[in-house]
């Protein structure tokens, strides 16, 4: 838009026209070169890993684009933060630290509990979501000693079905792989008979495979309850203190209970004793978890 000279400017031989354009024309140069786009941990686009094989938190089918839980919830992140994005990546459990450490993607939002040995090699800023462990068999089939069950290899889930104490599933036979995927081909084959890890990721992938030919366990509650924070590199506290406020207003939005309820309606569906207050955060479990070297006391 054309800038208009004051009403009162005098124009001897257009002299004082002339100084003022001159000096609106600085101005505005300033406030151009003043102006930067919105920038994040050091970039002013960033780029966020899911993970591809997990229905209802983040899948990723034969087209490209990412769906799920997860992938709501870093949709919510980018609006908030007003910054570019690059293309999102896949990612396997185990690859989620090394791959913030070498600068290889700037946030992980892919069903990352956060434990005390990572939070001090990476930042998380905020908990959006909180789960326990579980156990999905076919219909039918009940917890027996020696029964094999399928893990994410060098996950909590792992290590808590090796060292659980839990009656109902000490005595079983662990069998990790790398990918879901995996532990899904093994199941549907008949070398495991079920599948432990998050109660999120289990309801998820029961919804996908056909509720009815297979059920999360109600009475199988595996150690203790994990809880989903935004990975990031270290260094940049100031904005890990900004994006766990942003999470955290999320959380306690409606916009979260209709995110989570539409990708995963199995477990809305189990009603309000169960859902919302077992799987939403509260502020101080966010605190406690966040932007720390360790969890405070």
């Amino acid at each position: 838009m054309t800038e208009e000279l004051p009403v009162n400017t005098w124009r001897p031989n257009g002299r004082r026209g002339v100084a003022a354009l001159g000096a609106m024309a600085l101005l505005a140069a300033t406030a151009s070169c003043g102006e930067s786009k919105p920038m994040f941990a050091g970039r002013d686009r960033i780029t966020i890993a899911y993970k591809g094989d997990q229905p209802g938190t983040s899948f990723r089918d034969n087209t490209t684009a990412f769906t799920g839980f997860d992938v709501k919830v870093g949709n919510h992140i980018l609006k908030q933060l007003n910054i570019a994005s690059g293309a999102p990546v896949d990612i396997a459990a185990g690859d989620r630290v090394g791959f913030l450490k070498r600068n290889g993607v700037d946030l992980v939002i892919a069903t990352f509990s956060v434990t005390p040995d990572r939070m001090k090699e990476v930042d998380f800023a905020g908990i959006y979501a909180k789960t326990f462990q579980g156990l999905l068999v076919k219909k039918g089939v009940s917890v027996y000693p020696g029964m094999e069950v399928c893990t994410l290899a060098g996950t909590n889930s792992e290590k808590a079905l090796k060292d659980t104490e839990d009656r109902n599933v000490k005595e079983v036979e662990v069998k990790p792989k790398s990918t879901l995927q995996e532990c899904v081909d093994l199941l549907e084959e008949g070398g495991v008979k079920g599948i432990s890890t998050d109660q999120m990721i289990l309801y998820g992938l029961m919804h996908h495979l056909g509720g009815e030919k297979y059920e999360v366990l109600p009475n199988v509650e595996i150690g203790v309850a994990q809880y989903y924070g935004i990975g990031m590199r270290k260094g940049y506290r100031e904005d890990c203190e900004r994006l766990k406020g942003i999470v955290q207003e999320y959380v306690k939005s409606t916009d979260w209970q209709k995110d989570f309820a539409a990708e995963l309606s199995d477990i809305a569906e189990l009603g309000p004793n169960f859902w919302p207050k077992n799987f939403r955060p509260t502020e101080g479990e966010s605190e406690n978890r966040s932007c720390r070297d360790g969890e405070s006391s």
